[in-house]
């Protein structure tokens, strides 16, 4: 595959974006993905290609609220055992899923959350002054974090709306603590 001037481009402009939205809110793949599958990569391949990219912008933005003192760490413990379980298990499964049904997938997961956003935002936003719980205390929250876990191992595109209704929806996060 010939990289041009344009592509490279297009490439540096929409990752940067892409970071910066990721950081701030998560979808940043909705802009690198197209892009990725603009230059002629299939869609499977732009996939895998993406999530370098996704792990460099966690990492720093995870490094940057930590720095900043806007990072509670207390359960990253708890929440990363059954997200990294169901990743790792999502990933193995994208490994060996037809490549067709990627796109449906995500799709399916995009429109889900839109509906739960608009019909039942509660369920992303809890009340103000809510108590966010603890995993150990919430056994649902295993199974929240799992599937978010698995649907970013398997597509990831996306996966950071499916966390946030995880994690506001069975640890009762607010939005601002779970964006972080």
């Amino acid at each position: 595959m010939d990289i041009s001037w344009f592509h490279l481009g297009l490439l540096v402009s929409t990752g940067f974006l892409a970071g910066i939205i990721n950081t701030l809110a998560g979808g940043g793949s909705n802009l690198t993905l197209p892009a990725l599958m603009v230059m002629g990569m299939p869609a499977e391949v732009a996939n895998a290609t993406n999530r370098v990219g996704v792990v460099l912008q966690g990492l720093t933005a995870l490094l940057g609220f930590r720095h900043h003192g806007k990072l509670d760490a207390s359960d990253t413990g708890g929440i990363m055992v059954p997200t990294i379980i169901g990743g790792l298990l999502g990933a193995a499964a994208a490994a060996y899923a037809p490549a067709g049904i990627i796109k449906p997938l995500l799709l399916g997961t995009m429109l889900s959350m839109a509906l739960i956003i608009l019909l039942k935002p509660a369920i992303v936003a809890p009340p103000p002054g809510t108590e966010p719980r603890k995993v150990k205390d919430t056994p649902s929250s295993w199974w929240g974090l799992g599937l978010a876990g698995f649907y970013g191992g398997f597509v990831q595109a996306g996966v950071g709306f499916v966390l946030l209704a995880a994690l506001a929806g069975t640890l009762r996060y607010d939005l601002v603590r779970a964006m972080l």
